[in-house]
C-alpha cells in the first residue's frame, strides 16, 4: 500500500521569533482568530511556531504547499477542550481539498480522512467526497484512562457511524 500526502514539517523557534517583530509577518502567516487567542498565550513564540508548522504540514500533506492560490490564512488552528489542535479551513480551502479528492479518484486512488466524531466532521467529509472515513476516538481513550465517564464521547461515536453509514 503507497500512502500518499504525509507533510511534515519543524521550524526553528528564534527564526518565528524573529519574524514576530514583524506586524506585516503575522497578518500575513496566522489568521484574526489565531491572533486573538494568542494574546492569552504566555508563551507566544511556541504557539505561533507551533501553529506555522502546523499549516506548513498540512499544505504539503494535501500535496501543493502554499501554491496554487493556497494562503496561510486559509487555514486556522485551535485547541479543542483537551489542547488537541484542530484545523479550521475556509471555503476556499474546501473546494481545494475536494478538486484533490476528484484528481485522485481519476487516478483511481483512494481516499480517506482522518476526522473527529461529530456531525458536521461527518457531513463535510461527505461532501468532499472522499472514499472514507477514520473517526479519532482519542477523547474517549483519555475518559477511560482517566478513569472517567465516557457515555457522552461514545454515544456520539455510534451516532457518527450510523451517520456515515447511512450517506455513504
Amino acid at each position: 500500500m503507497q500512502i500518499l500526502g504525509v507533510g511534515v514539517d519543524i521550524v526553528e523557534k528564534s527564526r518565528i521569533k524573529k519574524s514576530l517583530k514583524n506586524e506585516l509577518f503575522i497578518k500575513r502567516i496566522f489568521t484574526n482568530l489565531e491572533i486573538s487567542l494568542a494574546k492569552n498565550k504566555k508563551d507566544k513564540v511556541s504557539y505561533y511556531a507551533n501553529r506555522f508548522a502546523a499549516k506548513e504540514a498540512f499544505s504539503k500533506s494535501i500535496g501543493i504547499g502554499f501554491r496554487k492560490n493556497l494562503n496561510f490564512n486559509d487555514l486556522s488552528i485551535k485547541n479543542d477542550k483537551l489542547g488537541k489542535p484542530l484545523f479550521v479551513i475556509t471555503e476556499k480551502l474546501k473546494k481545494l481539498i475536494k478538486k484533490i479528492i476528484s484528481q485522485f479518484k481519476k487516478k483511481n486512488i483512494r481516499t480517506s480522512l482522518f476526522i473527529n466524531p461529530t456531525v458536521k466532521d461527518i457531513k463535510l467529509a461527505k461532501n468532499l467526497d472522499t472514499d472514507c472515513i477514520e473517526l479519532h476516538t482519542g477523547r474517549i481513550s483519555n475518559l477511560v484512562k482517566a478513569n472517567k465517564s465516557f457515555k457522552k464521547e461514545l454515544v456520539m461515536i455510534r451516532k457518527c457511524c450510523k451517520l456515515a453509514s447511512l450517506i455513504g
